[in-house]
C-alpha cells in the first residue's frame, strides 16, 4: 500500500456552504436529485475556486502571534495550510494542514529499501535530488532575504 500524505482538516475553518443532509430519510428520488445538485455543485466549486495556500508561521509576529486564522502559531514551521473558497461567506472557508517536512519523510518511507535502508533505483535518486536541490534552492531565495539590508 503507498502511503499517502493527506491534509487534516482543520476543525475551526468553515463547514462547506451547504447543510448537513441525512439521505437515508429521503425517498430515492430525493436522495437522486440531492445527489446531482451536490455533484454538479462540487464540480463548479473545484473548476472555478481557486485554493489559496500559506505559510501559518509567517504570521506569528507581534504582539498577537498566531496562524493567520486567529488560531495559534504552528509548532512545526513546514506547516502548510490550504484553503478552498466554499464556505458560507468570503471569511469562512475549509481548511487543510499539511506539513513539509511528513511529505518529505513519506517520500523517503516509500521509496527507501526496508526501515532506513538505502535508495538505489536511478530515476529515484534522480527525483529526490531535484527535489533536494530545489529545497537548498528555496533555502539560499530565504538567506538572501534575510541578509538584504545587511551588508
Amino acid at each position: 500500500m503507498v502511503k499517502k500524505t493527506t491534509g487534516t482538516y482543520d476543525k475551526r475553518s468553515a463547514k462547506i456552504g451547504f447543510q448537513e443532509w441525512n439521505l437515508e430519510a429521503m425517498q430515492e428520488e430525493g436522495q437522486k436529485l440531492l445527489k446531482a445538485i451536490l455533484k454538479e455543485g462540487f464540480e463548479l466549486a473545484t473548476a472555478e475556486a481557486q485554493c489559496t495556500a500559506w505559510l501559518p508561521i509567517e504570521w506569528a509576529v507581534g504582539d498577537k502571534p498566531s496562524d493567520g486564522t486567529g488560531g495559534p502559531p504552528p509548532t512545526d514551521p513546514t506547516t502548510i495550510y490550504v484553503e478552498l473558497p466554499i464556505g458560507p461567506s468570503d471569511e469562512q472557508s475549509p481548511r487543510w494542514e499539511f506539513h513539509l517536512s511528513e511529505l518529505i519523510q513519506n517520500m523517503i518511507e516509500l521509496n527507501e529499501e526496508g526501515d532506513g535502508g538505502p535508495i538505489t533505483t536511478g530515476k529515484q535518486r534522480e527525483n529526490f535530488a531535484a527535489v533536494r536541490d530545489d529545497l537548498r534552492r528555496l533555502a539560499d531565495e530565504i538567506d538572501a532575504a534575510l541578509n538584504r539590508g545587511e551588508e
